[in-house]
């Protein structure tokens, strides 16, 4: 056997070893860094929702009553922050919120209207 085929016999799998361990890396490294960049959008939507359902929250909570719309809109909002995780306090303020009634409550003004 000539040297040149030994070198190749030798060098074209060291080549092509070489060249699988560098798409492994470079695609893992890429790969790490998207899974980073979809956390930090997931962390930062969940923050978004929270401050939306948290406004929400004390909107309804001053005025003592949701729409029927909001209320769905609401539930939405929750559903999907949810999904994300770690939810703690807002367990509590989705229960208060779906237990608020749907229509305003009956003042003195309202029945002289009526």
């Amino acid at each position: 056997m000539e040297l040149y085929q030994i070198l190749t016999i030798i060098g074209i799998p060291s080549l092509i070893t070489l060249f699988v361990q560098w798409l492994i890396t470079t695609f893992s490294k890429k790969n790490k860094t998207h899974r980073l960049e979809i956390e930090y959008l997931k962390l930062g939507i969940q923050a978004l929702l929270r401050d939306r359902l948290l406004e929400s929250y004390k909107a309804c909570k001053k005025r003592g009553w949701i729409s029927i719309q909001d209320k769905e809109n609401f539930n939405n909002m929750y559903c999907q922050y949810h999904s994300l995780g770690q939810n703690g306090v807002m367990d509590g303020v989705y229960k208060e919120v779906m237990s608020l009634p749907t229509e305003p409550p009956i003042t003195k003004k309202s029945k002289k209207q009526q």
